[in-house]
């Protein structure tokens, strides 16, 4: 029992620890902001990368629909911050693997597989960003752009088409300050 009370002590220490020195230090207030990003922002007819935006629908999800030159379909963008637990069966129900195939876009790096990202390595990520700068939209949202099966789009407009949202968020962002 007496191990137990001495863990709890010291933790307690190590977080006082912390705070003060994170008082001290003047951390970038601005690194402390969570940025965000929020689809329904982005009007219909806007350019997107190579995509033209078509409206938002929320079917559970929020998701941006896009039109390409290479889709017959639209295109579903669904965003989400990797420190909460995407709705996944959500989504894999909403965008059947059969019909749709995903491309998923995290810090400008695309793949068709989902990132997993477990708690210790959510943690260390987000005390390695408050440490190191503020944080940013490319460094938080894992973009997922849902495509329909016959679609020939490639994985480079995905990446365009994330990192022109991040930029038009960026924009909105600073004129709101």
């Amino acid at each position: 029992m007496t191990n137990i009370r001495l863990v709890a002590l010291a933790l307690l220490l190590l977080s006082g620890l912390l705070g003060l020195i994170s008082r001290l230090g003047g951390w970038n207030e601005a690194a402390l902001i969570a940025a965000s990003l929020d689809l329904r922002n982005i009007a219909p007819g806007q350019n997107i990368g190579p995509f033209v935006a078509d409206g938002v629908e929320s079917r559970g999800v929020p998701s941006l629909r896009l039109l390409s030159t290479q889709c017959a379909g639209a295109i579903s963008l669904t965003a989400s911050d990797i420190y909460w637990r995407r709705p996944e069966k959500l989504i894999a129900g909403l965008y059947p693997p059969g019909e749709w195939r995903s491309v998923y876009v995290y810090q400008g790096q695309a793949s068709t597989q989902a990132p997993d990202y477990p708690l210790l390595d959510m943690i260390r990520r987000k005390a390695s960003l408050l440490l190191l700068s503020p944080v940013g939209l490319s460094d938080i949202v894992l973009f997922s752009f849902h495509l329909p099966a016959g679609c020939s789009g490639d994985e480079t407009a995905a990446i365009a088409g994330a990192t022109a949202i991040i930029a038009s968020a960026a924009t909105a962002n600073s004129l709101a300050y």
